[in-house]
């Protein structure tokens, strides 16, 4: 009697299978990223020239929304630096103050385990502290007052910006866990004889059904108490 094949030789053309298409996602799943950031970074850009500097800064903000190690969310983060400085530069306060916070907005909620485009925030917080102490002050309060002042704000600004990192690392571990588990899902529907509901009664689903619904919830904690 020939006897039945091993069920290990079907696990390596599987995962391979599995892998494949996790990669497919991460691609698709980067390109409309970066899709939905380029036509915010347009919108933003055609509203500058237009000098509708609300818009272009709420344009500027999605794109940052949109974030990624790359491409056009840095050319965003860029280009509002230098609006928000441009304004300063001409005396228009209230929108370089607009868009230096919209900068900052954009960049805090873009961390993960690190703050990108640190040196960025670092150049916005204190322009940003700087404009709040001349209004605090007047314009006519003494340089050094208003100095004084502007680092008292930039102080805050910093201590408020500090993230614990017990939270970062929780927030990437539970959603590697989340996307993990989705996986696995998609793995045992597959992996069955029958599809769903037959496959979704055996035992062997609902641990990943489980951790799924569970590393959902603990990633949308921790990104609230972050």
């Amino acid at each position: 009697m020939t006897p039945p094949p091993a069920q290990g030789r079907n696990i390596g053309p599987k995962l391979l299978a599995a892998l494949i298409a996790a990669l497919v996602l991460i691609i698709f799943l980067a390109a409309m990223l970066e899709f939905r950031a380029r036509n915010e970074l347009e919108r933003a850009r055609a509203h500058a020239s237009a000098r509708e500097f609300t818009a272009a800064d709420r344009h500027y903000f999605q794109t940052l929304n949109w974030y990624a190690p790359w491409g056009a969310s840095q050319t965003a983060a860029d280009e509002l630096l230098a609006l928000g400085v441009s304004h300063l530069s001409e005396g228009r306060e209230e929108e370089a103050f607009q868009s230096l916070l919209r900068l900052r907005a954009g960049l805090i909620a873009a961390r993960s385990l690190y703050q990108p485009r640190q040196e960025i925030l670092d150049a916005a917080t204190p322009l940003i502290a700087l404009i709040l102490a001349r209004k605090k002050l007047g314009e006519a309060a003494d340089p050094s007052e208003i100095t004084a002042q502007a680092t008292i704000y930039q102080e805050l600004y910093v201590s408020a910006a500090a993230n614990p990192q017990e939270w970062l690392v929780l927030i990437v571990l539970s959603f590697l866990l989340w996307v993990a588990a989705a996986f696995q899902l998609v793995f045992a529907y597959f992996s069955g004889k029958k599809p769903f509901p037959t496959a979704f009664k055996r035992k062997a689903i609902y641990l990943p059904l489980g951790i799924f619904a569970f590393a959902y919830l603990l990633w949308i904690l921790s990104m609230g108490m972050s």
